[in-house]
């Protein structure tokens, strides 16, 4: 009797085990299921305005010469359905975000593609503070002089949605005030100061 107990207890508990590995592994399929719907979404993200092309502006009796240069380019276009997308890739994270900030990170930090890159600085933000373990590459990229200067302004604007401390955030971007010359890039500089600062 005691050793029948015993096996139906064995064979109780290795149900048991075989169930939560399972679940563990289904659950562990579905987490990287949903990170990589997130980077089909990055990566399908539209957000960079194609800029006109310069035609020569041609004189009656006079050479061609070329049409002046855009002052700047055009903002980047944040605005599209595409950005409910990555919302919502977001949103069915759920508590495995944490999970994907290094994910998404690497793609700001690596990628070619300013689409993809601006795409995921909007995931990040709608992360909110669990994207923190991100704002090395966000400081990076707002900071570095030889970036696209509408990626810097995207970063700028959405990094108080991360909620970082502002002691880990506000002295890098007052030392970075010296050199910035770009008049939009400095008013964003100092509003993000300023928020952060409160």
């Amino acid at each position: 009797m005691l050793r029948h107990s015993r096996l139906v207890a064995l064979a109780v508990f290795l149900c048991g085990a075989l169930l939560h590995a399972v679940l563990t592994n289904v659950f562990s399929t579905a987490h990287a299921d949903e990170i990589e719907a997130l980077l089909e979404e990055l990566y399908v993200f539209q957000c960079v305005p194609l800029e006109p092309m310069e035609r020569p502006i041609v004189q009656s009796g006079s050479v061609p010469r070329p049409s002046p240069p855009a002052n700047r380019l055009r903002e980047l276009d944040v605005t599209s359905v595409r950005v409910v997308f990555i919302e919502r890739a977001v949103e069915r994270l759920g508590r495995h975000r944490e999970d994907a900030v290094p994910v998404i990170a690497d793609v700001l930090r690596f990628d070619q593609d300013l689409n993809a890159r601006a795409g995921a600085v909007l995931a990040l933000s709608y992360m909110g503070a669990d994207a923190r373990p991100a704002l090395p590459e966000l400081l990076d990229t707002v900071s570095d002089g030889q970036e696209d200067i509408r990626l810097r302004r995207l970063v700028l604007e959405k990094l108080p949605a991360i909620d970082p401390s502002p002691e880990s955030v506000v002295p890098i971007l007052t030392a970075m005030l010296d050199s910035v010359t770009d008049p939009d890039l400095r008013t964003k500089t100092i509003k993000a100061i300023t928020e952060l600062g409160r």
